[in-house]
């Protein structure tokens, strides 16, 4: 069945679309959308404010089609909201109060990773550059003057990719 979240506890199947059920269902969907160190580095980068789909497959080095796909997880928990302007998708926090809340405190929590620290370095380089300008020429960062920061950390990055 289309748009039917079925848990299946002690032979009951609880139906997401009974009322008393939908705060469950969103629970469950909010943690499965945490649940990833890509998507919990995309929610610290946009706790500056909205970002450009281009801008963040800059910091992540992973393919658009993936970042897509991480930011589109965050989105149907209703942890973000999307805007088009053009040929340019962004993305930022829900304006949503629990939404907002939980964001925050994931953001609180990881702050101090070396990668959540390098990705915000990079992150306010970035918001200095015109979207535009950085699409035109293909994300590369050194042709709009910016050195991606240097922190060692392979070792994190390894244990993002085993994930």
């Amino acid at each position: 069945m289309e748009g039917v979240i079925c848990f299946t506890v002690r032979r009951y199947c609880y139906n997401s679309r009974i009322d008393e059920m939908s705060d469950l269902a969103r629970s469950v969907e909010t943690h499965k959308a945490l649940a990833h160190p890509v998507r919990q580095r995309l929610v610290a980068m946009l706790r500056g404010g909205e970002l450009c789909v281009c801008q963040m497959t800059v910091v992540l080095e992973l393919a658009a089609s993936t970042v897509s796909a991480h930011l589109a997880d965050l989105k149907r928990a209703g942890l973000l909201v999307e805007t088009k302007t053009g040929r340019f998708v962004s993305y930022r926090w829900s304006g949503e109060r629990a939404a907002a809340a939980q964001l925050a405190e994931v953001a609180a929590r990881i702050a101090k990773d070396p990668r959540v620290v390098a990705d915000e370095k990079l992150v306010k380089s970035l918001r200095r550059v015109d979207v535009e300008k950085l699409c035109r020429v293909e994300l590369d960062l050194a042709r709009v003057g910016i050195r991606r920061p240097r922190s060692g950390l392979a070792r994190t990055r390894r244990e993002e990719r085993a994930s």
